[in-house]
């Protein structure tokens, strides 16, 4: 089975598009990534409004690819004799999608053909848009934003062989005078720029050389998606670039990542400056100190684009494309308490310096540092919602606390290259500490393995594999090499569907299982279907412990399933190669790319790239 095609995106650093293989631009929101999604269809396809070819015949999709290493998108189909190829681009920076079409006549007669295109926008209770047309511009605006649209069409007769150019402009701003000033600035952008503009983007990440083209593909891919989840106004780095979209098949599992995670943040970062790519990464950290409290905590785990709290709401008459419920938009999870956040931050900042030898970064943010520190020394050991933000419970996850320990090891690096040595070995201590308390609790006798908290009960989870990634345990202790062995088994599905982790045992006395369903891995031993992160993880694990076929088999497995543009969301189902969850996600190019550049080093002798110290 080969990849299958689903939606390609397009963006500008300040909203993103996705576009179908057949036109239609069914998700888009203004005036920014977390604006209400003007277009839905690809949530909800019966009230999410769209951008559609309006004709009366049917459209057959052919092909739909990117103009080399960028991300200006070209879709091929055709309508009856007519061939049509639209170029879709966003300028960086600009509130413009803009799309060229050629559109020719393959038959052998002549065909009156107006192109027109309808913008059906999204109309729930909680947001409804008027729509106008005045001038040859259609305007649709609603009470926080207003889009222009505007068709080019020289002539609409076009005879046998003939080729038509279009030119269709999509504007949007804060009121109609913005999206109309937006609109006339179009007539200097071409498609050639935008191109330009991420050839010379991508040129400046780290070359590899993986002799096997959907490899090498795909790190370039995953890095011009983290590119497009980068915000230019603030710096920030979105979890993806949509809302609601279900993470599982009729499930509940329906959030909105259109916003700055912090765990996310940092790892997408942490990518970027592995992969040369250091001004995304700086800009992050900038972003993110500004966010910091006087106490040297972030309060939530996740944060706007601007640095506000996304407070969740249902939107009651939009489902997923099943009719999965709830349809949220916000995020609660931005009011749980994450012990990784000052660990995220703090590692990172110290990757970041190791990458770059920039010492006066360091020196501006040592105050902050220090701060973040000095907090997680006082707090590391509550109880906290982990890294998969379960909202029933509280406990003393394993990522957690491997997340306090490089707190105190990157942030005792710090100290010791700025000179301050005493708090190096104070903050050392404090990371041995942590330590010792994870030999101590963290595995689990009675089930043979490392489980996802100390809790006796708690889930067989892939994130223990950060006791190898940040140096707690080695790779081939045995004590790990059990719990990877338990991974690989096959998850026992539950008897009945469950939305997240309840304290109710969804498994009504079966024995749990791996994590290991239909060649994918999931995040813990109560999934429904694999995660494209944990599959990565696990074979990360595996390049640490020597076994390349393992790892080129988990990597295989996460390329043959992404999309045809070589796009992944959150979860996948290995059997259809169908996406699940927020597309595309950070998580998924992000660990993608880095894997794919620690494999490339691999074969020129350079040690695996560790996140350690």
């Amino acid at each position: 089975m080969g990849r299958r095609s689903y939606y390609g995106i397009t963006g500008n650093g300040q909203t993103a598009a996705l576009i179908s293989p057949t036109l239609s631009v069914d998700w888009m929101c203004i005036p920014r990534f977390d604006g209400f999604p003007i277009f839905a269809k690809a949530l909800d396809p019966h009230r999410g409004g769209c951008f559609s070819l309006r004709v009366d015949k049917p459209i057959r999709p052919i092909s739909q690819t990117y103009l080399g290493r960028t991300n200006v998108l070209r879709t091929e189909v055709s309508v009856d004799a007519l061939s049509i190829t639209a170029v879709d681009y966003m300028p960086w920076g600009r509130p413009l999608l803009i799309r060229e079409l050629l559109v020719c006549n393959t038959g052998d007669k002549a065909i009156h053909f107006p192109v027109r295109f309808a913008a059906v926008p999204t109309r729930t209770t909680a947001r409804a848009y008027d729509k106008e047309e005045e001038d040859g511009i259609v305007y649709v605006s609603d009470a926080a934003s207003v889009l222009a649209c505007r068709t080019e069409q020289r002539q609409e007769r076009i005879a046998p062989g003939e080729t038509v150019e279009v030119r269709v402009v999509l504007a949007y701003g804060r009121s109609r005078q913005e999206a109309l000033a937006a609109l006339e600035s179009a007539a200097a952008e071409t498609a050639d720029q935008t191109v330009r503009t991420w050839e010379n983007w991508i040129s400046s990440a780290a070359p590899i050389q993986l002799g096997n083209t959907d490899w090498e593909e795909a790190y370039y891919r995953s890095l011009l998606v983290l590119k497009l989840l980068c915000s230019e106004e603030t710096g920030a780095i979105l979890a993806a670039p949509t809302a609601s979209f279900p993470a599982v098949p009729h499930g509940g599992d329906n959030w909105d990542y259109r916003y700055v995670w912090l765990r996310d943040g940092y790892y997408t970062a942490y990518t970027l400056d592995a992969c040369g790519l250091h001004e995304e990464s700086r800009r992050f950290y900038e972003f993110v100190f500004t966010l910091q409290e006087p106490d040297g905590s972030w309060r939530q785990p996740l944060y706007t684009i601007d640095g506000g709290n996304p407070s969740e709401m249902i939107i009651s008459d939009l489902t997923g494309p099943n009719g999965e419920r709830p349809i949220r938009f916000g995020n609660e999870a931005a009011n749980q308490l994450q012990l990784d956040n000052n660990g995220n931050i703090v590692h990172g900042v110290w990757f970041h310096y190791r990458q770059t030898r920039d010492r006066a970064f360091l020196l501006r943010y040592w105050p902050q540092i220090k701060l973040a520190v000095e907090w997680l020394i006082k707090n590391w050991n509550q109880p906290e919602n982990g890294i998969w933000e379960i909202r029933e419970r509280l406990d003393h996850w394993l990522h957690g606390k491997a997340m306090c320990f490089a707190c105190f090891e990157a942030g005792a690096d710090i100290a010791l290259t700025l000179g301050y040595k005493e708090l190096s070995d104070r903050w050392r201590e404090m990371a041995d500490r942590v330590k010792r308390q994870i030999e101590e609790c963290a595995w689990n006798e009675r089930r043979q393995a490392f489980l996802q908290s100390y809790s006796d009960d708690a889930p067989l989870d892939i994130s223990v594999l950060a006791l190898v990634f940040y140096g707690i345990v080695d790779a081939a202790d045995e004590r790990m090499v059990k719990t990877v062995q338990k991974m690989e088994q096959p998850l026992v599905r539950p008897l009945q569907p469950t939305v997240g982790y309840t304290t109710a045992d969804p498994y009504a006395g079966l024995e749990k299982g791996g994590l290991n369903i239909d060649g994918g891995i999931a995040r813990y031993d109560y999934a429904h279907v694999p995660f494209y992160l944990p599959t990565i993880w696990l074979a990360r694990y595996y390049l640490f412990a020597g076994n390349r076929q393992r790892a080129k088999e988990l990597i295989d497995t996460c390329i043959a399933c992404s999309t045809s543009l070589y796009l992944m969301a959150e979860h996948f189902d290995p059997r259809t190669r169908q996406q699940w969850g927020n597309f595309p996600q950070a998580f998924s190019h992000e660990e993608l790319a880095r894997i794919l550049l620690e494999w490339h080093l691999l074969q020129e002798g350079s040690s695996v790239w560790l996140p350690t110290f």
